[in-house]
């Protein structure tokens, strides 16, 4: 399944809110099962703050890191947001929050 990173742009740490300036900064696909839940897009979520904030577990997840600074990518921060198929989230001062998956994700 795609999954899109969106950083905001005004550099304003504070919760997404619809209509924030963001852009996307990386893209890979996820290894992910037929029958996907929103229980499975936090697991998901989780693993890319770890990969995106430079504490990648597993060489597959280093290989995503990497390359996410490489394009010269800040760190995962609150009010950034994170989209996997269909469903969107927002980082949370703590964790995650569902939002509804902004009009530029979906141009």
């Amino acid at each position: 399944m795609k999954v899109t990173v969106w950083h905001r742009t005004d550099q304003q740490f504070r919760a997404y809110q619809p209509g924030d300036p963001i852009t996307a900064v990386y893209d890979y696909e996820h290894p992910t099962g037929p029958s996907f839940t929103t229980h499975d897009a936090h697991q998901v979520a989780e693993q890319a703050f770890r990969m995106f904030n430079g504490q990648p577990a597993t060489g597959w997840e280093q290989d995503h890191t990497d390359r996410y600074y490489a394009a010269g990518n800040r760190s995962l921060s609150v009010g950034d947001v994170f989209v996997i198929g269909e469903i969107a989230m927002a980082c949370e001062p703590a964790g995650w929050a569902f939002v509804t998956i902004p009009s530029q994700a979906t141009s």
